[in-house]
């Protein structure tokens, strides 16, 4: 989609690039017939001046209109294929960054559509509780759903974990909607996270620190301030983490700042913890 974009951007530039040209000489030679030869002459050496190093287009020595005005046109056409490319590699890089905002907005966009339906139904939305559950799932089933998507890995190589606080602040409880795998490790990773101040921690050495466990990498989110909610990533695949997938897993995240303070959504998670 991206490449033909930029076909289609190229085509438009040529194309007008070209028209341009053609009506402009057109004009210039019928307004100017009787200072033509004396206009080639200031021209040609005016824009053979930034690229005297290409001396075929050099302006002869002895005095030849037509040797001159070929060399105009050469002249023309040189700058106008360097114009072109200018254009073609800014469209080109527009292109490929609003190409990848819009795509990354649209994964963000679903993700809020079922956390506004989740919100909605916990707040005093009148719905059963079956269906508040629901929607509280199929927002942490989609929101894990595009984070295995930034990171590129099959459903068997990640694994996610919603964290909430319990009545007593130092200890904490994990809810989890795929298989558990290596449970001890994880934990292990999360207490040294509550230790942190920081509301994100990225741990790609997680292998080489703590001995017989699967888990390559570790990451997780959690909001500022007193403990309330957290998300993290236990993942089994070397090499995952890259400086690009990390800053969109960033932008995804970003308002797993400020949801802890949703106090009907911890809440239900909690729910949801002590159901399971």
């Amino acid at each position: 989609m991206l490449k033909n974009l930029v076909q289609s951007h190229v085509k438009i530039v040529f194309s007008v690039l070209g028209i341009l040209f053609v009506l402009v000489s057109w004009l210039v030679f019928e307004l100017l017939k009787g200072l033509l030869p004396d206009l080639i002459a200031v021209i040609h050496k005016w824009m053979f001046q930034p690229i005297e190093w290409l001396f075929i287009l050099a302006p002869p020595h002895e005095e030849n209109k037509l040797a001159s005005l070929g060399s105009v046109l050469g002249l023309s056409i040189l700058y106008s294929a360097i114009l072109a490319g200018m254009v073609f590699i800014v469209l080109f890089i527009c292109n490929k960054f609003r190409g990848n905002s819009i795509e990354f907005q649209m994964e963000v966009k679903y993700c809020e559509k079922e956390l506004a339906n989740a919100i909605y139904s916990l707040d005093g939305s009148g719905q059963s509780s079956a269906i508040i559950n629901a929607n509280a799932i199929t927002f942490m089933k989609a929101f894990e759903m595009e984070v295995k998507t930034i990171y590129g890995l099959k459903p068997d190589e990640l694994c996610c974990y919603w964290i909430v606080p319990t009545n007593n602040d130092k200890q904490f409880e994990v809810f989890y909607l795929t298989e558990l795998k290596d449970f001890d490790t994880v934990r292990t990773l999360l207490l040294s996270s509550m230790l942190q101040e920081d509301c994100r921690i990225a741990d790609k050495q997680v292998k080489g620190r703590i001995p017989n466990t699967d888990i390559e990498q570790f990451a997780i989110v959690k909001n500022f301030g007193k403990f309330r909610l957290g998300f993290a990533v236990a993942v089994y695949k070397n090499d995952t983490f890259t400086p690009e997938n990390m800053q969109e897993f960033e932008r995804l995240t970003t308002y797993m700042l400020l949801l802890g303070f949703v106090t009907k959504f911890v809440n239900k998670v909690k729910t949801l913890k002590r159901a399971s």
